[in-house]
């Protein structure tokens, strides 16, 4: 028999259980912090590596780049005597037709041609110095940038002076011109004694025809009228030529003597010395000392 009562109750289907709405956010915020921490612990090593990676580059670079030193301006000795208005008996070709022309050198290097122009500290130059007495006495500059080939010869008191340019299909030659170079008769290594004075010190070098690895140190100095590498020594007064040789790379002091003998100098564009070679011949010792063997050594 079938309660009466019990169908007269307001029977209500069952819900489901629903947690309060605060829970279920916390449940959420939880899942979605465990899996930001689990993507970013995924990550984690790919990023460290990274960032290990750039530290190396960024090691890497400093390493590699150049001293902060200012360059010097080896140009700077000579510009006074450079510059000038050359013109003088000018002519063109083989066939030295007369041409009116002048050749025009600006302290900064600049030359210019007619309409022809370019600039000399662009380029190489070498500056040649015979002392009074020899055949070829006086002082050259030959420069070379682009097309332009330019010698100025001064040959010395009582003789001729010469331009000689030549750039595309031109050739010039003026004789007869004034005030090439006016050096006043000075050593190069005087006019250069700022740049290229070096103190007293030890310089590594190996012996000529020697083993790479039988360095050895050895006395160096370039001072006042002193040239001095090992056992040999140059007295800068009494030498038969000098030269300076010029380049956006540095620049190098050379001398020879008689008996024959060689000596080359050269410097970085910053001025550091960079190295020393010295043939002796059948005069004493020959070297060969450069920054390389330096580093080795230390």
């Amino acid at each position: 028999m079938i309660c009466n009562h019990c169908l007269n109750l307001n029977l209500q289907p069952m819900r489901p259980h629903r947690p309060p709405v605060f829970s279920l956010l916390l449940i959420v915020a939880a899942l979605g912090v465990t899996a930001c921490s689990k993507s970013t612990d995924d990550r984690e090593p790919e990023t460290e590596q990274a960032a290990a990676e750039e530290r190396a580059k960024v090691a890497e670079a400093a390493e590699q780049a150049e001293p902060t030193l200012p360059k010097v301006d080896y140009w700077q000795p000579i510009a006074g005597a450079l510059q000038g208005r050359f013109g003088g008996k000018c002519t063109e070709g083989l066939q030295m037709k007369p041409v009116a022309t002048e050749v025009k050198v600006g302290s900064n290097g600049a030359v210019t041609i007619g309409t022809f122009s370019a600039n000399l500290h662009e380029g190489e130059a070498t500056l040649l110095r015979t002392p009074p007495g020899k055949q070829a006495e006086g002082v050259s500059l030959i420069g070379e940038v682009g097309e332009l080939f330019l010698t100025l010869q001064n040959s010395g008191p009582g003789n001729t002076d010469n331009v000689i340019a030549k750039y595309g299909d031109k050739d010039i030659s003026c004789s007869g011109v004034k005030d090439v170079l006016p050096l006043d008769g000075k050593t190069l290594f005087t006019t250069y004694a700022q740049q290229f004075t070096v103190k007293p010190r030890k310089v590594t070098c190996v012996g000529a025809g020697q083993d790479i690895m039988n360095r050895r140190k050895v006395d160096f100095q370039l001072e006042g009228n002193l040239l001095r590498v090992g056992t040999q020594t140059f007295d800068l007064n009494k030498v038969t030529t000098e030269q300076v040789m010029l380049s956006e790379s540095g620049a190098a002091y050379a001398v020879g003597t008689e008996p024959q003998r060689l000596a080359n100098v050269s410097f970085d564009e910053y001025g550091r010395l960079k190295n020393v070679t010295v043939n002796g011949f059948d005069q004493g010792e020959s070297y060969a000392c450069d920054s390389d063997l330096e580093q080795a050594a230390n």
